[in-house]
């Protein structure tokens, strides 16, 4: 009797322990570059569906050695780029990853992308969620 138990709790364990994603995404992808690009800009929608503010402190992915979050801004009438170190998500707001905003830098590619490739990616929070993307490949428009 006691053995059927505990292979119970061992079999529901993970459902009952599994940690909820605070955050649905939506439109990842990753826009094709140069064939040696040594960057590539990856964006997507991420909506915060939680009650609580979700900050992601970290990405990374196999296909790539780094990946930064980044901000374009005009300053003075001149673009340029924000190291992010962080990303807050308030409740209920989708943060649009896209050219021209907040997007991931990700740099030194581990293997050559082309368009309709895909990659894996896992966004961590500051919880200690992790959440796995996937982005596709697609040319530029």
């Amino acid at each position: 009797m006691h053995r059927y138990f505990l292979l119970f709790v061992l079999l529901i364990s993970p459902q009952i322990f599994a940690q909820t994603a605070p955050l649905a995404i939506k439109d990842a992808w990753i826009q094709e570059g140069p064939p040696n690009a040594r960057v590539l800009a990856g964006f997507m929608h991420i909506t915060n569906i939680s009650d609580d503010i979700v900050t992601i402190t970290e990405a990374h992915s196999d296909a790539f050695k780094h990946i930064e979050f980044h901000r374009s801004l005009i300053e003075d009438g001149m673009a340029r780029m924000q190291y992010q170190l962080h990303l807050h998500i308030r409740p209920d707001h989708i943060l649009e990853m896209k050219a021209g905003g907040y997007h991931l830098m990700m740099m030194q590619s581990t293997r050559s992308l082309k368009a309709g490739d895909k990659v894996q990616l896992i966004l961590k929070t500051g919880a200690g969620v992790e959440i796995p993307v996937t982005l596709t490949v697609k040319r530029p428009e």
